[in-house]
């Protein structure tokens, strides 16, 4: 049986900052670059130093972004998706589900900010 591995550290180390840039956001192109730079953060913080990435991980713009309509509510470029040491992680440990946590919060704040441009509009004028 493999060892499963568990990245809820870097999750909660992550949370507070993520969680306030959410609750900041002024409209939903904010909450989409938001959970881009908390997933690449995320996913190049898990990626770092495994067997088959020991340190090489770069994790671009471009390899993650949300879709709030989606399940799972985000999606990974081909370029991440076959990467070795992402596909090992995603069978043996919680990256998934953390990544899935991180993009249904994302993903409840862009519907909100969607459905309310009036309180994002209030903001911007000030």
């Amino acid at each position: 049986m493999s060892e499963q591995l568990s990245f809820t550290k870097i999750e909660n180390d992550l949370r507070p900052a993520y969680r306030n840039r959410l609750n900041t956001a002024e409209s939903p192109e904010d909450i989409k670059k938001f959970f881009v730079y908390t997933a690449r953060e995320f996913l190049h913080r898990a990626l770092e130093g495994t067997a088959e990435d020991p340190g090489r991980s770069q994790v671009e713009y471009e390899d993650v972004h949300l879709t709030p309509e989606s399940d799972p509510p985000y999606a990974v470029s081909g370029k991440l998706a076959s990467h070795p040491g992402y596909l090992a992680l995603q069978h043996r440990s919680d990256l998934t589900i953390i990544l899935t946590r991180l993009a249904q919060s994302a993903a409840r704040r862009y519907v909100h900010l969607e459905r309310n441009p009036g309180k994002s509009e209030s903001k911007i004028r000030g």
